[in-house]
């Protein structure tokens, strides 16, 4: 008698596996387009090695929305970063002690420029996909650096563990965009119910092609249902939005009036 694998289960990325994370995801983006022209002029050895400081890094930063999947034995065997769309800014101080901003004296200002220009891309994919009005940027989460690990793909384990994630998001009431380079992925999230919403020429490389894809939030009686009881849960992460927004205003003025006394000392 054949027996089943359980559905590996989706939870919170925890903080002790942030760096298994970082290596699992920069293995995967490594031949990526966008960060070969991001560390252009890198070996594929240095370039590995400059995208895990980096993920290790962004994972910090945006923990609460990285999820991850492990085997029976607590290997990592999935994760990705799911985006809610109420989502708090990063502060300035939070990039500090990061060390993100150390990323220009450690590989150079051309990779850190080519960095802010294709992040700049890609928000401007997102704001072009709602740019009209027609839907709703509250409605939508964002889907960024899914992997699986290499040992488990074929096995359904990428299917299972973003539709796990997928289905959180249909109960409470939200859809979830995404861009990906690789026509294999996007077969794949259109299996899983995404669509196409545009296939153009990236800016930074018009060789390579970008897939903009959207997965709509539910509609009917039971989104609604949903929908109303997550009110005031929705009003409260608004308001910490906005104390977060403030919190970078408060950071950034800070460090301003530090650099000017440093100066006038």
């Amino acid at each position: 008698m054949r027996m089943t694998r359980p559905a590996p289960s989706v939870g919170p990325l925890p903080g002790t596996r942030l760096k298994e994370a970082a290596t699992l995801t920069s293995a995967a983006f490594v031949d990526s387009p966008s960060y070969r022209h991001i560390f252009e002029g890198l070996t594929k050895c240095e370039r590995l090695a400059a995208l895990e400081w980096l993920f290790e890094r962004n994972f910090e930063l945006r923990k609460d929305m990285a999820r991850a999947a492990f085997d029976a034995d607590r290997r990592l065997i999935c994760s990705f970063l799911l985006e809610p769309p109420d989502a708090p800014e990063i502060s300035l101080w939070q990039m500090i002690r990061s060390g993100l901003l150390m990323l220009p004296v450690r590989f150079g200002r051309r990779p850190f420029l080519r960095l802010l220009s294709v992040k700049e891309y890609y928000d401007g994919c997102f704001r072009e996909v709602f740019r009209d009005g027609a839907l709703d940027r509250s409605r939508y989460c964002t889907l960024e650096r899914m992997v699986v690990s290499p040992a488990c793909q074929g096995r359904g384990v990428g299917s299972a563990c973003l539709g796990a994630a997928l289905q959180e998001c249909d109960d409470r009431g939200l859809g979830v965009v995404l861009t990906t380079q690789e026509p294999r992925n996007a077969r794949f999230y259109g299996k899983l119910g995404f669509e196409v919403l545009a296939e153009q020429p990236a800016t930074f490389s018009p060789a390579v092609t970008d897939w903009i894809m959207i997965r709509h939030p539910p509609t009917g009686a039971v989104f609604e249902e949903n929908r109303a009881a997550e009110a005031p849960a929705a009003a409260a992460r608004s308001s910490l939005a906005r104390a977060a927004v403030v919190g970078v205003a408060a950071s950034s003025l800070a460090w301003l009036v530090l650099r000017r006394w440093r100066r006038q000392s």
